[in-house]
């Protein structure tokens, strides 16, 4: 469920960089003459449009870019919600550092007070 939640979180974060992309683009060419001939790049191919024309594909996009920042944020907080239920339903909980350390210690201090399990009995 972790690894699902850090899948969402990584693509939260690139559909955020696409979207300041968009708006940054859009922004620069909203000031120049609509009539203007521009190219945009589809695959491996420059397609020719007006600026005009990029504009309304542009806001089209960023749109749909919205919706999907949208969408992944509540699969984001469901998934949180689901992983959050399933350990409290197994109690299930993240030790601090400290508490690592002292179980650490215990262990330590276990094997070195027990006797040695190939030790000849008399």
């Amino acid at each position: 469920m972790r690894e699902e939640q850090q899948q969402l979180i990584q693509e939260i974060a690139r559909v955020e960089a696409d979207i300041r992309e968009h708006s940054t683009v859009l922004k620069t060419i909203e000031e120049m003459a609509p009539g203007r001939k521009c190219f945009r790049q589809v695959g491996d191919t420059l397609v020719q449009y007006t600026i005009a024309e990029i504009i309304e594909i542009l806001k089209v996009n960023l749109e749909n870019l919205q919706n999907l920042l949208t969408t992944q944020t509540e699969k984001l907080t469901s998934k949180g919600k689901d992983l959050n239920a399933y350990k409290e339903k197994h109690n299930i909980r993240l030790l601090s550092e400290q508490e690592v350390l002292e179980i650490q210690k215990k262990q330590a201090l276990a094997k070195v007070s027990a006797p040695p399990s190939n030790a000849i009995k008399k």
